[in-house]
């Protein structure tokens, strides 16, 4: 954290740990630089089941993160999907067809997710 500190410019940390001690991170992160200044983004790769979601949303709902979706050119993201990030006040922020999220990364709007569920629910159901 100290080290992030001394960088005066946007930063993309990628937290690859146990939920606690991602939490501990990024909340010691937020309160050095405040919270306003801090972006959590959580990556929920698509095909993930409600279940997955369901956890992801115990370990860091209270971040209130962004949700990537990645590897979008593998799966599509289901309306199951879809349904269980926002029943869990999850917005869905951006969609990746890889796993990272720095190479091909899309910010989604409103019209691109009801385009997207619509060619999901239409393939879903073929």
């Amino acid at each position: 954290v100290k080290k992030l500190l001394e960088i005066e410019q946007k930063v993309v940390v990628d937290v690859c740990t146990e939920p606690a001690e991602a939490l501990k991170t990024i909340n010691a992160l937020k309160s050095r630089v405040g919270a306003k200044q801090v972006l959590t983004v959580l990556i929920s790769p698509a095909g993930s089941s409600k279940h997955y979601i369901k956890k992801l949303a115990k370990s860091f709902g209270s971040l209130k993160p962004l949700i990537a979706c990645t590897k979008t050119d593998e799966n599509m993201v289901s309306p199951e999907e879809f349904s269980t990030i926002t029943s869990h006040n999850f917005s869905i922020g951006y969609f990746t067809g890889t796993k990272s999220i720095l190479k091909s990364l899309s910010f989604v709007n409103q019209s691109f997710l009801a385009q997207y569920l619509k060619e999901s629910m239409i393939s879903f159901s073929q």
